[in-house]
């Protein structure tokens, strides 16, 4: 609003000085909403810019791989804990069959029946009986309960002489040498 159009309507100065003070307060109160708006666009034009740099860095991921990747990586996981399963009940058979007193562990391992047994904690259920059966079809494999010492190991006594070493080793010497 100009001053010339308040003068023209026959308004005094004083009047038209408080005309123009109100309006300066309108005009005041909504250039700060204005101004209110204009720093919301602006932060709202600056996250859509970010968001779109975010959508563009989606778009070019590959999501269909990672997916396929993820579930490679669970499968194998899945796969290496049933290989640790199945290590630890090795381990826990080979123990056992340790000390059923077998001779040959290895041997026994391959005659076991592995499908035939549970394992539960610590437990081999089925291991008992498989073994049991086995010491009587083959005994051979199993150290015998009266054995105490370790078979490999035979000693051997020397023969027996006149008890004069040195005397029996001159008249050995001298019946080569005279013949």
């Amino acid at each position: 609003m100009k001053r010339e159009f308040l003068k023209e309507l026959g308004l005094s100065d004083e009047q038209i000085d408080k005309i123009m003070a109100e309006n300066g307060k309108d005009i005041a109160r909504e250039q700060e909403k204005t101004g209110e708006k204009d720093k919301e666009i602006e932060l709202i034009g600056s996250q859509l810019k970010e968001a779109n740099k975010t959508i563009k860095s989606y778009k070019d991921m590959d999501i269909d791989g990672i997916k396929k990747s993820a579930n490679e990586w669970e499968t194998k996981a899945k796969q290496l804990e049933k290989e640790k399963v199945v290590l630890k009940n090795d381990y826990a058979l080979k123990s056992a069959i340790n000390n059923a007193n077998s001779i040959d562990g290895d041997l026994l391992m391959k005659i076991i029946n592995k499908e035939d047994l549970k394992f539960q904690d610590d437990k081999i259920i089925g291991l008992d009986e498989q073994i049991a059966s086995i010491k009587e079809s083959k005994p051979y494999l199993f150290k015998s309960s009266s054995d105490d010492g370790d078979d490999r190991f035979i000693p051997h006594k020397l023969p027996e002489g006149d008890g004069d070493g040195a005397n029996a080793m001159e008249s050995q010497i001298s019946s080569v040498f005279d013949n």
